[in-house]
C-alpha cells in the first residue's frame, strides 16, 4: 500500500476534524447570542471528545489483537457517524434564565459528537496499522503526524478565507458529509489491506521508542506542557 494512502487519509481526517469545529459552532451562534462563551464551551467539548478518541484507540489496539477485528470494529464506529449527517440544529433554544453550558454540551454531543469522536481516532489508529504493514518505514510511524498537522492547519486557514465566504453553512455541511463517507471507504480499504498482509506475520508489540526509558517524572512533565495550550483562554 503506498505511503501516500495513509498520509492522505490522515490529512483528510484532520481537515474534517478542524473544519467541523468552527462550522457547527457558528451554526449554533444564533441560538445563544454569539457570546465568546459559546466557542469556549465548544472547545471544551471537542477537547474532551479528542481525549476520548485517543483512549478508544489505546483500548482497541492493546485489547483486540487481530487486526481484522480492529478494522471491522472501527469501520462500524465510523459508519455509525453517518446517521448524524448532514448536521442540523434544532429550532428551539435553551430555557431562558438558565446556564446554556450544559444545553450546548448536550447539543454538541447529540449532533456532532459521534462523527467527531470517530475522526479523532484516525491519526493514532492509522499509525498503529501502518506499524504492522510491510513498509520499510513501519518501525517508526510517527512521522505521519506531519500529514495530520498539515490538514489541521489548512482547515483553520481555509474556513475564514475560502469556505465561509463562498459556501453557506448548509452547503458546507453537505460537502463535509460527502468527504466523511469517502474517508470511511478509505479507512476500510487501508485496514483490510494491512490486515491481509498482516495475517501471516507473527504478532509483535508496537511501542513508542521512548516508552521503555521515560520516567514517570518525564511523562508528567509532557502532560503538563501539553495541557498549557488547552488551558489558555
Amino acid at each position: 500500500m503506498p505511503l501516500g494512502a495513509f498520509a492522505g487519509a490522515i490529512f483528510t481526517s484532520a481537515f474534517l476534524l478542524f473544519w467541523v469545529q468552527p462550522l457547527y459552532s457558528k451554526m449554533v451562534l444564533p441560538l445563544l447570542g454569539g457570546s465568546p462563551s459559546v466557542w469556549n464551551t465548544a472547545m471544551m467539548f471537542f477537547q474532551l471528545m479528542l481525549l476520548a478518541g485517543y483512549g478508544y484507540v489505546h483500548l482497541l489496539v492493546h485489547h483486540v489483537a487481530r487486526l481484522r477485528w480492529q478494522v471491522l470494529i472501527h469501520c462500524a464506529v465510523v459508519a455509525g457517524g453517518l446517521c448524524f449527517l448532514p448536521f442540523a440544529v434544532p429550532a428551539g433554544s435553551h430555557t431562558a434564565g438558565t446556564s446554556p453550558i450544559l444545553w450546548l454540551v448536550g447539543l454538541l454531543a447529540l449532533a456532532v459528537g459521534w462523527p467527531f469522536f470517530a475522526l479523532s481516532t484516525t491519526t493514532p489508529l492509522l499509525q498503529a496499522w501502518f506499524s504492522r504493514s510491510r513498509h520499510r518505514l513501519s518501525g517508526d510511524p510517527y512521522f505521519l503526524y506531519a500529514a495530520s498537522n498539515l490538514g489541521s492547519l489548512l482547515a483553520l486557514v481555509s474556513f475564514p478565507a475560502l469556505l465561509e465566504p463562498n459556501l453557506s453553512l448548509a452547503a458546507q455541511g453537505r460537502f463535509w458529509s460527502v468527504w466523511y463517507g469517502g474517508l470511511l471507504l478509505a479507512l476500510a480499504g487501508l485496514g483490510f489491506y494491512v490486515a491481509k498482509n498482516d495475517a501471516g506475520m507473527p504478532e509483535r508489540a508496537v511501542a513508542a521508542p521512548w516508552a521503555s526509558s521515560a520516567s514517570w517524572r518525564q511523562r508528567l512533565t509532557w502532560i503538563a506542557l501539553a495541557s498549557l495550550c488547552s488551558s489558555y483562554r
